[in-house]
């Protein structure tokens, strides 16, 4: 498995640099806060880093364990690749029509049941999720700008 930890942990390095890297040009922070909006992008970017160096630097621990088999799970693979393939699309559709959607599949795609049971838990969880952050937090929702 070292070589797996390895990878995962040059991943999770890549993916907190790009996190910081993200957060600190494309965040307008307010120069007289103390924690503005970029404060908690940073610090899990922070955590990735940390937990990607740990991860890396096990490897150097300890007896080989050179004789077991590294496993893809194509499912779990899968369901990221969702995942990405949503926060790429975002801005462009938007959330409202976006995350019915992705709700929807994953849910088929990992449970079992009839695909109609799955439409009315999706359009109840956007639902409160856009009213939670549009209207008690006044965050803005990403709209779309296909439609």
């Amino acid at each position: 498995m070292k070589i797996a930890d390895r990878v995962t942990g040059v991943i999770l390095i890549i993916l907190g640099a790009v996190v910081w890297l993200y957060s600190t040009n494309n965040i307008k922070v307010d120069p007289l806060s103390v924690i503005d909006a970029a404060f908690l992008p940073r610090f899990i970017g922070i955590g990735l880093i940390l937990a990607g160096v740990i991860l890396f630097m096990a490897t150097y621990r300890g007896k080989s364990n050179e004789d077991e088999k590294v496993t893809f799970h194509k499912k779990e693979a899968t369901i990221i690749l969702m995942f990405v393939i949503f926060i790429v699309l975002l801005p462009f559709i938007g959330y409202l029509i976006l995350t019915p959607i992705l709700l929807i599949v994953v849910s088929s795609f990992v449970g079992e049941g009839k695909f109609i049971s799955k439409i009315a838990p999706s359009i109840i969880i956007t639902a409160g999720i856009y009213i939670v952050f549009k209207y008690l937090l006044s965050v803005p929702i990403p709209t779309g700008t296909l439609f």
